[in-house]
């Protein structure tokens, strides 16, 4: 020590780590082992004091002689401020490297440790830090750019900004490294703030990110874009990546192909401007309102228009916002498919369309669904004050099998127009059909909403008027109609309002029209307004209008006319008969006529149906009967009639009867009770399929039927009479509709082995016949007497000619010219080929 330095107390130590690059997330398996860069240990020296260089040359000297592996304990060659250092061992291509920092400036390696890496640094304290060394090494397709050590939170951590560089394409790493808490520094944590992605072999440049979002809970989440530059077009994509703690990783990525302005693919009447594709896994898409379609950011964009920063548009898809979910979030065990379009029609109409799919990796949950939105200008490509219309339409169609129906929606969005600007249109129109047991067999049609006094149900979709507006000084318009059909009825509608206001004068003329038809049976009722007035304010106010209602009703038809006189003068005028208290029953043959369903009775199976295999080719028909499969299957019955029992027919008896509620007839105001018998044969002798040995299942399936045919009669004592004002109610009714019969999958006999799949999986490959006995023969061992060169020879020589003259002389010798008498030749030529080993041979035995 130095004369007259203070008493040196030196605290010194070190931690052997085992961990690499290999051990991070989402790119740690690509690693190889040759180019990893490993973290091997930890270094914590303290000491009381400054040290001078004979400090550490007496420090170095003592360790090696006192402690028999003194080597990690080494300092550095260099004087040390003292205090606090800390230090990482890193291996790099096969060199040991000391990374640490002493007060603001990397460490010196110990005595015969290799150079340290010499860059600047930042100061290890209590705050968070980070002192870089700059490496600049080539190991392989690996490119080190630099090595850093960081500490906070208690934690020091080992930074590496590297990069891959394959045939043009070029990976890199942006913060990877691994952290190591001083509370339990065998817990090695792994870090990965981003990557980044780079490719250019003309004419193809590639360029993107992926930044690591910090998020609690989360081993890894990656969110970033890239984008693909070619003369003729660019692709743009965005990306997630996402793996919490105690979950599967999930993923989406989602991209945009766009076509310089004007360009695209394609004869003129459809010409591709666009296109877009996405994919997700254990990944979900919240689908859009009808009302979003237009801003939803999987819809295709025009070509070459730039839009929203490929970031910013990778944030907005999983940021929640208007507090709804977001565009796309995490969900096990989902995947979701997206393509989609954007196309022109002789430059007069421009679309966009995208088709959606997502199902679940296990169950049968799927969901479809089609987005669409176009544009028409008249003229042709006008602009501002030359365009007299534009009209831009929103579709979505979506099946859900968790819903079990088929939505479609159509809506003419804001900014549409006719003739002038201040004319706006609206609108909405929507079709919906119910397969689900809930509501099965139901569908509504409308386009504009429905009746004024039909009291829609809750599952039926609503629909804003097909409306146009126009405001043109002192004269306004507005017009309103709609169109709407459901299993028992019919409706359509239109309103039109012309206003005039010029000073004191003001004039309009107003006409309503609302027709309901219902059938089951069949009636209808009509009413139509018609008003015309004017009004002058003046000194004192003078007004006159003229109109008449009219209410029509049928059958029987008739109707009465409200008449409005100037003035306020009304008189009414009736024809045709007055509308009836209840509506005309039809009888029961006039029923089955003209309204009982068919076929009546049908016979499906469900499952375990075998393919069809008629003779000579022809198609099967629907009648003929079809093969099960032995190993189980499902039969559905199903009656077009409501059933009030289910009869499953027995040998010798009338059968079993499960009584249900007695059936209603509205057409024919009548009640009756209806008997769905189930028979099942085997060789032509009626059989009890529940009983032994069949031990078949047979349940009741209950669905929806239509509450015009099989509801309560009109007019009974607990319902009100349709007319003159319809009542609202359900349009389905529950009914009992047939039989689902299930026959159990055949149980093996005895004891089963249960055992993985891969424990029993085989492949079946072909391989020549190989005439080889199952066990060893007995007798002598087999010998090789003759290589193949000497067999070539004998074969050619003197051994062949012998045997064929000892053949002629028993007068047996083979034809001349056979194969029997062909000298071999080209055999012993190519003898090593024959033969890949030279030939065993046995001796005989008596």
């Amino acid at each position: 020590m130095t004369k007259g330095a203070a008493a040196l107390r030196l605290l010194l130590l070190r931690l052997n780590l085992s961990a690499g690059l290999s051990s991070l997330p989402v790119v740690g398996s690509q690693v190889p082992e040759e180019v990893d860069v490993r973290l091997t240990g930890l270094r914590v020296d303290v000491a009381n004091r400054p040290l001078v260089s004979a400090d550490v040359t007496l420090v170095n000297a003592l360790l090696t002689e006192m402690v028999s592996d003194g080597k990690l304990l080494l300092l550095p060659d260099a004087a040390w401020p003292g205090r606090t250092r800390l230090g990482l061992n890193v291996e790099l291509g096969g060199k040991v490297l000391l990374l640490g920092s002493q007060n603001g400036s990397p460490a010196p390696p110990p005595p015969n440790q290799g150079p340290v890496v010499q860059t600047g640094g930042n100061d290890l304290g209590g705050t968070p830090s980070t002192a870089w060394y700059t490496v600049d090494q080539v190991l392989g397709p690996v490119h080190v750019d630099r090595l850093g050590v960081g500490f906070a939170d208690g934690t020091v951590w080992l930074l590496v900004d590297a990069g891959v560089e394959l045939g043009g394409l070029k990976l890199a790493g942006r913060g990877m490294g691994l952290g190591v808490p001083l509370n339990d520094p065998a817990r090695i944590t792994p870090r990965l703030d981003g990557l980044g992605i780079g490719f250019s072999r003309p004419p193809i440049e590639i360029s993107g990110a992926l930044i690591n979002q910090v998020r609690k809970g989360y081993l890894v989440s990656l969110l970033g874009a890239a984008v693909i530059n070619v003369p003729s077009f660019s692709l743009s994509a965005v990306a997630g990546y996402a793996q919490r703690v105690d979950a599967q990783p999930s993923l989406f990525v989602f991209g945009q192909l766009g076509f310089p302005a004007g360009q695209g693919v394609g004869p003129p009447p459809f010409r591709v401007t666009g296109a877009a594709a996405g994919f997700g896994y254990n990944s979900t898409v919240r689908l859009p309102d009808i009302s979003e379609i237009d801003t939803f950011p999987f819809m295709p964009s025009a070509a070459g228009s730039g839009g929203t920063d490929a970031m910013e548009l990778a944030d907005s898809l999983t940021t929640s916002a208007g507090g709804k979910k977001p565009w796309v979030s995490e969900a096990p065990g989902r995947v979701w498919l997206a393509a989609g379009l954007r196309f022109d029609s002789f430059q007069f109409i421009h679309a966009r369309a995208l088709v959606l799919g997502e199902f679940g990796l296990s169950g049968s949950d799927i969901s479809l669904a089609l987005l669409g939105q176009a544009d028409a200008d008249f003229p042709l490509k006008s602009t501002g004050s030359t365009r007299y219309a534009h009209v831009s339409l929103a579709l979505l169609a979506t099946y859900t099998s968790r819903e079990n129906a088929l939505r479609v929606q159509a809506q003419i969005q804001p900014g549409s127009f006719l003739v002038h600007p201040s004319c706006r249109l609206s609108g909405d129109a929507a079709f919906v059909l119910w397969f689900g047991p809930q509501h099965a067999g139901d569908f509504v049609l409308t386009v504009g909403g429905y009746h004024p006094k039909f009291q829609v149900p809750d599952h039926y979709p609503r629909a804003r008027r097909l409306a146009i507006e126009w405001d043109a000084g002192p004269v306004s318009l507005r017009g309103a109609c709609y169109a709407a059909l459901t299993p028992s009825a019919f409706m359509v509608g239109a309103e039109l309002d012309v206003a005039f206001h010029e000073g004191p004068i003001h004039a309009w003329c107003r006409a309503v029209l609302d027709a309901l038809i219902q059938w089951d049976p069949f009636q209808f009722r009509v009413t139509l307004s018609v008003r015309i007035g004017v009004r002058i304010d003046i000194l004192i106010p003078i007004s006159a209008e003229i109109g008449v209602d009219l209410d029509l009703w049928g059958p029987p038809t008739g109707g009465i006319a409200h008449v409005h006189v100037a003035f306020g003068w009304t008189f009414d005028v009736r024809f045709g008969e007055d509308p009836p208290a209840h509506p005309k029953l039809l009888d029961w043959d006039r029923f089955v006529a003209q309204m009982l369903p068919g076929p009546v009775v049908q016979v499906l199976v469900e499952t375990g149906r075998l393919p069809a295999k008629p003779a000579g080719g022809a198609a099967e028909k629907p009648d003929e009967i079809c093969e099960v499969s032995r190993d189980g299957f499902t039969v559905l019955t199903r009656t077009g009639i409501p059933a009030s029992q289910i009869v499953l027919a027995t040998p010798g008896h009338t059968g079993k009867t499960d009584p249900g509620k007695t059936i209603t007839v509205r057409p024919a105001g009548a009640t009756a009770t209806s008997v769905h018998k189930v028979t099942v044969t085997h060789d032509g002798a009626v059989v009890d399929p529940v009983e032994d040995p069949y031990r078949w299942t047979v349940e009741h399936v209950t669905g929806k039927v239509p509450l015009g045919l099989w509801g309560k009669a009109l007019g009974s004592a607990d319902q009100a009479p349709p007319l003159p004002v319809p009542k609202a109610r359900p349009e389905l009714t529950d009914g009992l509709t047939g039989a689902l019969i299930t026959a159990p999958r055949r149980s093996p006999a005895g004891w089963t082995v249960k055992a993985a799949e891969t424990a029993i999986g085989r492949e079946t490959q072909a391989i020549p016949e190989k005439p080889l006995l199952a066990t060893a023969q007995s007798g002598s061992a087999p010998t090789r007497p003759y290589d193949r060169g000497k067999l070539a020879a004998k074969l050619t020589g003197t051994d062949r000619k012998p045997l064929l003259d000892a053949l002629a002389a028993c007068q047996v010798a083979p034809p001349p010219g056979g194969s029997l008498t062909d000298s071999l030749a080209d055999y012993a030529e190519h003898i090593h080929s024959y033969l890949r080993t030279d030939p065993m041979t046995r001796s005989s035995e008596t």
